[in-house]
Formats: structure tokens, C-alpha cells, sequence
């Protein structure tokens, strides 16, 4: 990697049937960056045996409301992945209302 960025300001976020979690979220914390390393097998793919690497960040953030949501960040080789989680001690089901996520790469010729 040479350093450069890749993305511009791209939105975050969801709403849930109970919270906003796409507006006035509030940076709470960061975990420090964790090695991932797992291996794994599919059956019915080209490659039953695989290998993944990767580094992992989570962002702790508070909505307006107060409830709690982590976004954790995985970047590999191959790609960059992201999930929501919403920590805490609640049985209950929720559901994802709109989902707002979206992503606005750098466009910049690759010289050769």
C-alpha cells in the first residue's frame, strides 16, 4: 500500500425500527487495530482449503438517543468489509428500516 486514501466522505449509518443510527452519531471510541487470522474450508468452491488475513478496527459510536452502535472495520489483501453491531444486553429483535450506507471512491487513472 502507498498510503493514498481511496475513499471521499461516504455516509454510515442505519435506522432501525427503534433508532436512528444515520444522523448526529457521536464518536465514543476506537479499538486499537487487532490481526485477524482465520482459515476456513468450502466444500463446493474452486478452493476448499482457505487462508484470511486481516486488520480490524472498531468504532464505538453513541446515537442522540443514547443507544450504543459499533461499526468494525476489516481491510485485507482483498478488500475492505465493515458490519454493525449494537452491544448490550437486550432479547429483543429489531429491524433494519433503511439501511444508508454509501461509498464515493477516489477517481484517479491508475499510470502504468
Amino acid at each position: 500500500m502507498d498510503g493514498n486514501g481511496v475513499l471521499l466522505e461516504s455516509r454510515l449509518g442505519l435506522v432501525r425500527d427503534d433508532v436512528d443510527f444515520s444522523r448526529g452519531l457521536r464518536l465514543n471510541s476506537g479499538s486499537d487495530i487487532k490481526s485477524v487470522e482465520e482459515h476456513y474450508e468450502i466444500v463446493t468452491a474452486k478452493r476448499r482449503a482457505n487462508h484470511y488475513q486481516a486488520r480490524e478496527k472498531t468504532f464505538h459510536l453513541d446515537a442522540v438517543s443514547g443507544q450504543k452502535m459499533d461499526v468494525i472495520f476489516r481491510v485485507s489483501n482483498n478488500g475492505l468489509a465493515f458490519r454493525y453491531c449494537f452491544p448490550g444486553p437486550s432479547g429483543e429483535f429489531h429491524k433494519i428500516a433503511e439501511e444508508v450506507s454509501s461509498f464515493h471512491f477516489l477517481h484517479e487513472p491508475r499510470s502504468e
